[in-house]
């Protein structure tokens, strides 16, 4: 399992000098497993990710799993090339929300006069699966394309056919509709991705028991203790965390390695190394997501 950061900020991207070591790009990371590629977020880490599929060529297939629907999480769906190519298969799958399916959300979000670009302009095939709790995707041995089952149904696939299973969880954390938490396995390993999520004291013990034993949660870890509580306008209440809230998580649930991401974008590098070295001192095996970085599980 290859993971790679392509965006790591929250709210919006940004450009300055000062905050390039880290990445100004927002939400999205490359999954790489076993043969596969899966699509954690469209931010306009997205636009990057486009380029390095052409540069490989086709096949452009691949699975993007969304977590919401707020901008900067979507922000580089319209630029992503790939699904403009005819010969391409996507799956999108995410999280009713709103009371729309993930299909209306597209359609919304892709509406004249906002964007250039309406879901038929893309011509890539597009399998759209809406998520709930009772819902799992599932890798068949062989397959690359992952298949919608439901938890409970008696004819689901059995364990040995699985290849990589991808379990979800919908976080409370975020105002308004929540978020989607996602659970990536393949033999044995798993990643765990719960962006945009505000910790609850003493942890929220529906994501530990999520991310018991992961090899890797990357967690939302957007503000400053300090700024949370001590802001002119605290942000207690708007849906992030601070890295002490995430190592909570992290060290309840017994993961073995903790990525601080989505972050602030008024963080430049220097704070941003400032609060991973912090981290580390309750978490040895603690680093702060860099656009750019690869990591293997």
């Amino acid at each position: 399992m290859i993971v790679e950061f392509f965006g790591v900020r929250g709210s919006h991207a940004v450009t300055a000098p000062g905050f390039q070591a880290f990445g100004g790009n927002t939400s999205c990371v490359l999954v790489t497993v076993g043969g596969r590629r899966l699509i954690l977020d469209a931010g306009t880490g997205l636009i990057g990710l486009a380029r390095r599929f052409f540069q490989q060529g086709p096949p452009f297939d691949a699975t993007l799993l969304l977590s919401h629907y707020h901008h900067d999480h979507l922000a580089g769906l319209s630029y992503f090339g790939p699904l403009f190519v005819p010969s391409a298969h996507f799956t999108l799958a995410g999280p009713r929300m709103g009371g729309l399916s993930l299909p209306q959300v597209l359609d919304a979000y892709l509406a004249q006069p906002f964007s250039p670009f309406q879901p038929d302009d893309m011509a890539a095939r597009k399998s759209l699966h809406t998520l709930s709790e009772r819902h799992e995707l599932v890798f068949l041995t062989g397959e690359t394309t992952p298949r919608l089952v439901e938890t409970t149904a008696l004819d689901r696939p059995p364990p040995e056919a699985v290849d990589v299973r991808i379990r979800v969880l919908t976080g409370l954390g975020h105002p308004r509709n929540g978020v989607m938490f996602y659970r990536i396995e393949h033999e044995g390993r798993s990643l765990v991705y719960a962006t945009d999520t505000e910790g609850f004291a003493g942890g929220d013990q529906r994501l530990v028991r999520f991310a018991q034993g992961a090899d890797l949660l990357i967690h939302d870890a957007m503000y400053q203790a300090s700024k949370y509580v001590g802001a002119p306008v605290p942000p207690q209440g708007w849906g992030h965390s601070t890295p002490e809230m995430a190592l909570d998580v992290a060290q309840q649930a017994g993961v073995r390695r903790l990525c601080l991401f989505h972050h602030d974008p008024a963080n430049d590098d220097e704070a941003l190394s400032a609060l991973e070295i912090a981290a580390r001192h309750r978490l040895p095996e603690t680093f702060a997501a860099r656009e750019g970085l690869t990591v293997e599980i």
